[in-house]
């Protein structure tokens, strides 16, 4: 419904796995899904998006796009809203989410579905609709297994209903199997481990028997998983096809994992498990190997699956038939029976939907369960949805920093709150019904019905007894607790004692001590084994014959020993009985201790009771404890005896109905109080504790302001915020490397038992400990605040068992080695370091949020080697490396997966490259600073043709047109305009750079900078106070470019020049004379006559005879009058309008460098908005505050009125525009800063000459010395407030002082200024920004660390290697970026400048949206994919030349991609279809010896020899920066050498029914070759084409010390020399295969008919060669593999054999091709030697082309030799086909109708026509005899009439000609007249070919047969 009105949804999950599995769910479906899991990001930008509940609650606090973009969101599984410490996040999401999205909500457990749709509408203001059902789709039966019976009791059908007879049955059965073997049901437990295993065999082999399969089985812990797996060694469920596919599926997919990893004990023992389909599942296996069961398990393979619970709450993956091993589980707290919601989770799983007509649940059970406990387990509802809401410091802080919301509001629309509230008024009920009660009771002698009359007050008297009875009966409990310690009581716990027991509310009475011993405690037997040795004693006691765990109901009685703890008794006798001997558990014994305890409790002289020991008197306790205890007893006793009811006969009944009236009224109060705290906020006092909290740890100050501790908080969510954060800010990382970092780090995410013993690493020990303390200091902080914690837990949590393992791992340890030394699964171990390498990666983002980039970049590079190997090996997206490879390459599920590992593991990190092997251990870092992009853009293809970045940074202009205009910026001031500017920049900033990343550009993103981060701020400070100090930065008034719509200075790069119609205007400057002096004007000429009002003088050329004699004359400004000069200046172009040129020098660049060479005065008079200023004193005043476009023509009329105007012509100018605003730029004379550039332009300049930096394209060289050596001031300040603030100080409180303090800081311009102005001195900071491009000229050095030039990325990054950018910012940034390295580095930033072009569309026009040509790689990436682009743009890329590009390059980029994947797929099908059988030792990176080169066929030697070729002439175009030539190369060596020839010469040896063996050793060496050439070819393209390319070679074979990634592998090498021979040979393989192709096709040989070939050759080695490959040559040529001869040349008969025809392939070869079954046409054979010998001539002509002078001089020897070579092998391959064109014409019949055709060509030459004449042309009609006569006469006039020189032009006008005679479509007829039948479509065909194939050969033709005998 959503995608249908395109809509977005987000459907969110609680665990990846489910989302992974909803993900490919939805995708089947819909298409249009992404998948967001933290971990795995996928179509991001998709319709419907699938995401883990934690993203969707990040995204909503930081306000992301996909937030504000939703319509629906689904919560699946809602009913993880329960679980403690997650649930908290559905609430956080459901309040957050705006009341416009709609919400669905899915669970099939939530009984309590209306409070919650009720709390919904609450909090959503919009109706929740409730749809539910108890029915399942599938019902379940249940069933009992008793431990040690044969069979299973249905105790619920599928109706629901409870079957209590069959439950019963199942109990008896149970004692029963416990009774024939003489042991009661309780220890049997002890020895449960067997029984429970045979147990379950019988339960599955009865479920294999009866076709209850598949199953399966839960059981509590891992164990016990692997142990009921491990026992059923005899089960064998699957037939022989079954276990084929389980190995296909294990062995792919252990194919990612080393050697080593492949040896774990867990991946070899499951194999053999799974064959017999068997699978584990739990959280103790690696990965991988869940991925695989779960694989198995859904395919049907896997019959009998052993799995902890959590395959039931994470994955949707039914069986028919499910088994409990147990109804207890460990929550980790106690041991307890499964409540009904697990019970239900877990069965539900039992019952496959369309498949299965019922269910089965079997429940094995070893002790009896109540029928009450096992109907609400069986039958019970799901638990209820109860808040699990509580507040997080991660969640208060968020909700400080997010506007609009606040902790309370997240509290008060929590359900925690809601159900609190619907509480309440159940409560008010209660509590008025009990209320009720109590009024009832006010009278007691009512409430008791007594009507007596008593002495005393009755109600005083039961009070008093009360209050005084409950208090001796605590003291007495006070009593029998010192009674009870083991140091009064253990020498009185003799066997035979009478001990009064009592368990709970369990009233055991007296029973006969049998023994006491310390041991441990136990539950249901079962030892405990963390528990502590306690006093357990052996009672035996009287009990019910039915239920033994209950005292006797009546007095039929048994009785039984109970093992009970010291503290349950409750008094102890003097009386000891007599001990029966013998077995004391034997009957007899149990039937006379029973006698023995009657006979005591009835004997008259106990009538009172059994008589107690004395404590003091006969137990001899003498404690003061004791005395004090027995005195208040007594003191109680006397009181109670005293009392008026004591003795009375109805004081028991008035003492209950009192104490009745005491507990209610107890009730009362307590619902009274919950119903007060209900009326206040729930948390709020938790709230307020933990505001202390972050107040005391200074996460946020006094007012609730988030500070920089609560900002890095926010990021981490992975582990404890608080405790993370504060180990940071206390610097524990400062001084420990990055491992041992991410070591400590594992202390946080590590919470498993283990044994393993902590770390010796004395560093991490030391800091483990400061961990600890800063643990121990914020749990008291937390304390002292009112957080109920308990301090030494929290510090507990610190757990360190797993540092060494992460520190091994981190070294470069195997993962087997690791687990050799270490205890917990491998699974676990996995498990962990995932979630560390989160908690990481959340660290380096804080880290960077608070500006400590120094320990951001130590993460990631520990992370970059956290993550490797089998740990993160699914990390290669599943995209890439699962299934089969699919027939077409499908770019967009590779790409963008394959772009997040690449990142993710860090592989475009230099640190990790490093770590790739190479020949020697002194590399060269090659380094390329990337141009920043403005983060407020969006890339286009227009704008270059490849561009990375590794910094962003963010122009003023755009911010500030983007965010406010000028007039607004003004209203909410500097402060609040920055702050919302950063907001901006959050949230849009990224999009630029997400762009780079799809370009796949191979950025090391962390270093990423931004122009405005603390780093480089610090760096531009330090830069300007240098350049100061060096008087190179100087403030002076000089003319800028000023936009009055942004109010500020503008750099020449946002200023584009416009060609427009303009005007220009002539008018008068009158010439200032004598009195009664005839007037006299200079006529000039303006383009703005706005800015007459600002002249200062009138110049002319000094030359110029018009004007000499008025130099140094005055003339009149028009208007106003002012006196102004004129002067003479030989800038002045006499022949451009007037030849005197108007001087506004305020106004004009070149008016300003006139004036200051004539000393002429500045008059500005344009503001800056763009109105007249400053008028008044000039003379004008009218025209103040006029705009300029308004002045021009207000002033004009005046000056028409006035008669100074001439005339006004139309008149094309440049008018400068602002790129950011558009508006026209005025030139404007400003105070500004500048740098003197006249040093700094010349060491540039110097650096260039001297080759010190090197411009490629060099013809730039000129252009770059050309402008630097104007080497003007640069404008750098800009009137902005968002940019780099210049850090010039300027004293507020000094009136008239012209000083200013450069400084580092405002402390440092502060202690200067107070040095020179004193103490009181104030200053302010220049409200001016630096220009962009000042910041952007540090680039180079400044990411690197500059300006500490001890930086470790300075010293051995900088200089640069190279600087990739466009021509068109060669001046703006390359030149300045160049003279601000030399003059603050003294160093070249880089040593080369590479200038790339601009895209162009196909006709080579510049891209614009007006012209609608404008490609935006976005969609080309969707359309073509990112490697189609790259590859399209990189075939045109050369140096300083514009790329065109065009659709049609972009769908043959994408089909060679494509080509690319069915290469790989071929060559690797192959080899795992022939893995499992042939031993083929490739494995990635491998290359081969030179003896094993010399080994091989010559066609294998031929394509390595060619390999070796490309690799170098690859690797030397990339080291010259030549792009194109490798791209061409490459897809041409790929695509024909190896996908069209050897691939299929190879299928020869591969495939049985090509004649090949795939077993055999040849076949071996093949595949080993295609590999090899695969690998290389993949490796050579990867910089071009990374995704395809990396994509395929995932797949290849690679050994255990392979690198990860084709992109951090070695550059491919190899050792054995060239093979020119076999090089030879197979292009000539090539040529005689595609010649026998060509002739077949000309002759219409079908493809499926073989024929026998002879080859004629001059080379004996090459017959040979031709032999040793027949077989290829057959199958490639189509020709009979037992009829193909390879003979010598000399043997060749000079006449071809009849039935064949022969083809040349060069002078030393011809191929003999017999034409089966039919006459050789030989029209159609000479046409075939027609068309070969126009190829061969065209190749010719080419190749002699291409030997020039120059050529010769400059190509290699091996160049030239090859290219004469070829020259000579195409002459004498002419020389050959012309022979073979005579010998075939000889063979030619006589026949009229050719010939007519022939002639009538002829006769069609013009030279025909003047002899014949063109009244004399034939009429249509005319006989065939006259037109062959008119023919014959106009050819024997021919050869003297045609010369050399128009030859070529007559022949090719004769076709038109001939079309105009005869109508080529029409009256062709006529050349078939007077024929019949056969002979007439004989005739019509080749005059036909003659006529539509016109050319040369057509002269030898006609000349043969007219010449001939055989002509008539």
């Amino acid at each position: 419904m959503a995608l249908r009105d395109k809509q977005r949804i987000i459907y969110t999950s609680p665990i990846k796995a489910l989302s992974n599995q909803k993900y490919r769910d939805l995708q089947d479906e819909f298409n249009d899904v992404g998948l967001m899991t933290g971990d795995v990001t996928i179509n991001p930008h998709a319709s419907c998006m699938i995401m883990t509940t934690e993203i969707l609650r990040s995204m909503l606090y930081r306000g992301s796009d996909v937030s504000r973009e939703m319509a629906w969101v689904v919560f699946d599984e809602v009913h993880y809203m329960r679980d403690r410490d997650r649930g908290v996040v559905w609430e956080e999401v459901m309040i957050l989410l705006p009341d416009s999205v709609r919400l669905v909500f899915l669970s099939a457990t939530i009984p309590n579905a209306r409070e919650f749709a009720e709390w919904i509408c609450r909090i959503k203001h919009q109706p929740c609709h409730v749809i539910y059902t108890d029915k399942r789709p599938v019902p379940l039966q249940h069933y009992l297994f008793p431990a040690g019976g044969d069979g299973v009791y249905m105790v619920v059908d599928e109706k629901g209903q409870f079957r209590e007879d069959n439950f019963h049955k199942a109990l008896t059965a149970l004692q029963s199997a416990a009774e024939s073997t003489n042991v009661d049901t309780k220890k049997m437990l002890k020895r449960k481990g067997k029984a429970n295993l045979g147990d379950l065999e019988k339960i599955v082999r009865m479920c294999s028997d009866r076709g209850y399969l598949p199953l399966i089985v839960f059981s509590f812990s891992r164990k016990e998983c692997e142990a009921n797996a491990v026992a059923l060694k005899k089960m064998d469920v699957t037939d022989d096809d079954e276990k084929r596919l389980i190995d296909e599926v294990f062995n792919n997919a252990i194919m990612t994992l080393g050697d080593e990893d492949r040896e774990l004990p867990q991946v070899q023992s499951m194999l053999p498990l799974l064959r017999r389909g068997l699978g584990i599942h739990h959280g103790g296996l690696l990965p991988m190997l869940k991925e695989v069961v779960e694989i198995l398990f859904q395919e049907s393979l896997i019959k009998v699956l052993f799995s902890t619970e959590t395959f039931a709450m994470g994955i949707n993956m039914p069986a028919k038939t499910v088994v409990f091993t147990n109804t207890r589980k460990w929550d980790g707290v106690e041991y307890r029976i499964l409540n009904a919601g697990e019970y239900i989770q877990m069965s539900g799983r039992a019952g496959r939907r369309g498949k299965d007509d019922r269910g089965l649940t079997i429940i094995m059970f070893d002790e009896k369960v109540e029928p009450d406990v096992a109907k609400e387990m069986f039958m019970g509802q799901s638990s209820k949805i109860y808040s699990a809401f509580h507040l997080g410091y991660n969640m208060l802080i968020n909700l400080l920093r997010l506007e609009g919301a606040d902790p309370d509001y997240m509290i008060q629309r929590s359900f925690h709150q809601f159900q609190k509230d619907k509480s309440a008024l159940e409560i008010q009920g209660k509590k008025q019904d009990l209320e009720a009660e109590v009024a009832n009771l006010e009278d007691l002698r009512v409430a008791v019905n007594d009507d007596s009359s008593y002495a005393f007050n009755v109600d005083e008297a039961i009070a008093d007894y009360y209050y005084i009875d409950k208090q001796l009966s605590k003291k007495i409990d006070e009593r029998r607790e010192i009674v009870i310690r083991p140091e009064h009581i253990a020498p009185f716990l003799n066997p035979g004692r009478l001990v009064c027991m009592k368990d709970g509310d369990t009233d055991w009475g007296w029973g006969i001590l049998i023994s006491a011993a310390r041991k441990k405690l136990t539950e249901n037997n079962s030892v405990l084994d963390d528990s502590e040795p306690q006093w357990v004693l052996d009672v035996f006691l009287p009990c019910d014959p039915e239920d033994k765990d209950r005292p006797p109901a009546d007095a039929k009685a048994e009785g039984r020993i109970f093992p009970m703890a010291l503290t349950l008794v409750q008094k102890i006798s003097k009386i000891r009985s007599n001990m029966p001997t013998g077995d004391l558990d034997s009957d007899d014994s149990r039937r006379a201790l029973l006698k023995t305890l009657h006979q005591i409790k009835n004997h008259k002289s106990f009538k009172q009771g059994i008589p107690e020991l004395d404590p003091v008197g006969e137990m001899n306790i003498k404690s003061e404890e004791m005395n004090s205890v027995v005195a208040t007893i007594a003191d109680l006793q006397k009181k109670l005896s005293t009392n008026s009811f004591h003795g009375h006969d109805k004081m028991q009944l008035y003492y209950d109905c009192f104490s009745k009236k005491v507990n209610l009224h107890r009730q009362v109060q307590d619902l009274e109080k919950q119903i007060n705290q209900s009326r206040f906020m729930v948390m709020s006092d938790d709230l307020r504790a933990m505001r202390r909290v972050l107040r005391r740890l200074e996460f946020i100050d006094k007012d609730g302001v988030v500070q920089l501790k609560g900002r890095m908080a926010c990021e981490i969510t992975s582990a404890d915020e608080i405790l993370m954060t504060e180990i940071v800010f206390q610097n524990v990382f400062a001084d420990i490397d990055a491992n041992n970092i991410i070591a400590l780090c594992s202390c946080l995410v590590f919470d498993e038992k283990s044994e393993d013993p902590i770390t010796n690493n004395l560093d991490l020990m030391k800091a483990f400990e400061t961990c600890k303390g800063i643990a121990r200091n914020v749990a008291e902080i937390m304390v002292e605040n009112k957080i109920p914690i308990d301090v030494e837990e929290y510090v507990q949590k610190l757990k360190p068992q797993l540092m060494d393992v992460v520190l091994h791992w981190l070294e470069g340890k195997r993962f087997h080695e690791i687990m050799n030394q270490c205890n917990l699964y491998e699974g676990s171990v996995v498990r962990v370091i995932r979630r560390l390498e989160e908690l990481i990666r959340e660290l380096a983002t804080a880290a960077k949020t608070i500006g400590n980039e120094e320990l951001a970049s130590k993460l990631n590079e520990g992370r970059s080697r956290l993550k490797r190997g089998i740990i993160f090996a699914s990390e290669c997206p599943t995209s890439v490396v699962s299934g089969s490879m699919p027939g077409r390459y499908d770019y967009s599920e590779v790409e963008k997966d394959l772009y997040r590992w690449w990142e993710d593991a860090g592989f475009f990190r230099p640190e990790v490259a490093e770590k790739v092997p190479s020949e020697s251990d002194e590399r060269e870092s090659y380094v390329m600073p990337m141009p920043p992009p403005n983060v407020s853009m969006r890339l286009k293809v227009s704008s270059h043709d490849f561009i990375e970045c590794v910094v962003t940074e963010l122009f003023g202009y755009q911010v500030s047109l983007d965010i406010l205009d000028w007039k607004r910026r003004q209203e909410v001031g500097r402060e609040e305009f920055l702050r919302r500017v950063w907001e901006w920049k959050d949230e849009k900033g990224g999009a630029i750079v997400d762009q780079m990343r799809r370009l796949g550009a191979s950025a090391d993103w962390s270093r990423e900078q931004f122009t405005l981060n603390e780093h480089m701020s610090a760096a531009v400070v330090e830069a300007f106070c240098r350049l100061h100090e060096k008087g190179a930065i100087f403030r002076g008034q000089r003319m800028v470019n000023w936009s009055p719509v942004l109010q500020t200075a503008v750099s020449d790069l946002e200023v584009e020049y416009s060609d427009v119609q303009g005007q220009l205007y002539y008018f008068k400057y009158v010439v200032a004379g004598e009195d009664g002096e005839a007037e006299e004007f200079i006529p000039v000429a303006t383009t703005r006559p706005e800015t007459i009002l600002g002249d200062s003088a009138v110049c002319v050329h000094p030359e110029d005879d018009r004007y000499k004699h008025l130099i140094g004359r005055d003339v009149l400004v028009p208007i106003q009058g002012r006196r102004i000069p004129v002067i003479a200046d030989a800038y002045v172009d006499r022949e451009f309008g007037t030849g005197a040129l108007k001087i506004t020098p305020a106004h004009d660049f070149n008016d300003f460098e006139i004036g200051q060479r004539h000393g002429l005065e500045n008059h500005t008079v344009i503001g800056l908005d763009g109105s007249m200023i400053s008028l008044e004193a000039l003379g004008s005043p009218q025209y103040v505050g006029l705009d300029r476009s308004k002045c021009r023509k207000v002033l004009w009329a005046d000056l028409e009125e006035a008669g100074l105007t001439l005339k006004v012509e139309d008149h094309m100018q440049r008018v400068p525009l602002s790129q950011r605003s558009g508006e026209v730029i005025e030139p404007m004379l400003s105070d500004q800063w500048f740098v003197s550039t006249e040093v700094m332009a010349q060491r540039a300049m110097d650096a260039v000459q001297s080759g010190d930096i090197n411009i490629q394209p060099d013809r730039f060289v000129k252009t770059w010395q050309d402008w630097l050596k104007e080497k003007q001031p640069w404008c750098i300040s800009r009137q902005l407030w968002w940019g780099h603030r210049i850090p010039v100080f300027y004293p507020t409180n000094r009136p008239g002082s012209d000083k200013y303090f450069v400084a580092r800081s405002e402390e440092e311009a502060l202690e200067a200024a107070r040095k020179e102005l004193g103490e009181d001195v104030e200053l302010k900071q220049d409200d001016d920004v630096l220009d962009t491009w000042f910041s952007s000229g540090l680039w180079p050095f400044a990411t690197v660390g500059w300006p500490n030039e001890e930086a470790k990325d300075y010293k051995k990054y900088y200089p640069a290697i190279m600087m990739e950018t466009g021509y068109d910012i060669l001046f703006f940034w390359v030149a300045r970026m160049v003279m601000m390295g030399l003059t603050l580095t003294d160093k070249a930033p880089f040593k080369e400048i590479y200038l790339h072009g601009l895209v162009r569309d196909e006709k080579g026009q510049k891209m614009s949206k007006t012209k609608g040509n404008v490609v935006d790689p976005l969609d080309s990436i969707a359309d073509y994919g990112t490697d189609a682009l790259r590859y399209a743009l990189l075939t045109s890329s050369v140096p300083g030349m514009d790329v065109p590009i065009s659709k049609g390059m972009l769908e043959n980029a994408k089909a060679f991609a494509n080509k690319i994947w069915n290469v790989g797929r071929f060559i690797i099908t192959e080899y795992e279809k022939t893995a499992g059988t042939v031993q083929i030792s490739f494995e990635s990176g491998m290359t081969f010896s030179e003896e094993e080169i010399k080994a091989m066929p010559w066609l294998e030697r031929a394509l390595l020899s060619k390999c070796q070729g490309l690799c170098e002439s690859v690797t030397a175009a990339l080291l010259e920066n030549r792009f194109a030539p490798p791209t061409k190369d490459i897809k041409e060596f790929l695509q024909e050498d190896v996908a069209a020839w050897y691939v299929e010469a190879s299928k020869t040896r591969l495939q049985e029914h090509l004649g090949g063996n795939p077993n055999s050793a040849e076949a071996a060496t093949s595949q080993k070759v295609l590999l090899y050439l695969l690998e290389v070819s993949l490796k050579l393209l990867h910089p071009f084409m990374p995704f395809v390319t990396e994509a395929v070679w995932q797949r290849l074979p690679r050994s255990a010390s392979s690198p990860d990634s084709l992109m951090i592998s070695p550059w491919p090498k190899m050792s054995a020399a060239h093979d020119a021979e076999a090089e030879g040979w197979f292009e000539k393989f090539c040529a005689v295969t595609s010649a026998v192709r060509n002739a077949r096709a000309e002759q219409g040989i079908p493809p499926k008919e073989r024929v026998p070939l002879t080859f004629w050759c001059a080379e004996s080695n090459f017959q040979d060669a031709l032999r040793a490959e027949s077989s290829a040559l057959a199958w490639l040529a189509r020709a009979d593999p037992e009829k193909i001869e390879a003979k010598a040349m000399s043997e060749r008969p000079n006449e071809t054999p009849s039935g064949c025809i022969r083809v040349v392939i060069s002078d030393e070869i011809e191929v003999d091709m017999p034409v089966p079954e039919k006459e050789i046409d030989v029209g159609k054979e000479l046409q075939r030697l027609e068309k070969q010998l126009n190829q061969v001539s065209a190749l010719l002509e080419s190749t002699e082309k291409k030997i020039t002078p120059q050529f010769m001089e400059r190509a290699n020897p091996t160049a030239k030799e090859k290219i004469l070579q070829k020259r000579d092998e195409l002459a004498q391959q002419k020389v050959t086909i012309s022979a073979q064109l005579e010998e075939l014409s000889a063979k030619i019949p006589a026949r009229r109708d050719v010939v007519a055709a022939a002639l009538a060509l002829l006769f069609a030459a013009p030279q025909a026509r003047a002899d014949v004449g063109e009244g004399d042309m034939l009429p249509p009609g005319a006989k065939q005899e006259d037109r062959i006569r008119k023919g014959l006469e106009a050819w024997n006039k021919l050869p003297e009439k045609l010369t050399s020189e128009d030859k070529d032009k007559e022949w090719d006008d004769a076709i038109g000609f001939l079309r105009r005679i005869y109508g080529l479509n029409e009256d062709m007829k006529y050349l078939t007249r007077g024929l019949k039948g056969a002979k007439k479509q004989e005739a019509w065909r080749p005059a036909a070919l003659a006529l539509l194939n016109f050319d040369s050969s057509l002269i030898r033709q006609i000349s043969y047969i007219v010449t001939s005998d055989k002509c008539f």
